[in-house]
């Protein structure tokens, strides 16, 4: 797990470029992500993993 706060601006924004990127499928780098759908308690709840380990 990364944590990132609010005072590394350049940090916290290459992670959402990452994120960005894997989200529309033009990342170069491996990465691995899976999905969970439950319905509990009256709502649907969808959890969602994505990892890498290429910190570069």
């Amino acid at each position: 797990m990364l944590n990132v706060k609010g005072n590394q601006p350049n940090l916290a924004e290459a992670i959402q470029t990452w994120f960005d990127a894997a989200d529309a499928g033009t990342l170069e780098r491996p990465f691995w992500q899976h999905s969970q759908t439950d319905k509990n308690h009256g709502r649907i709840e969808t959890r969602r993993c994505v990892a890498t380990n290429d910190v570069a």
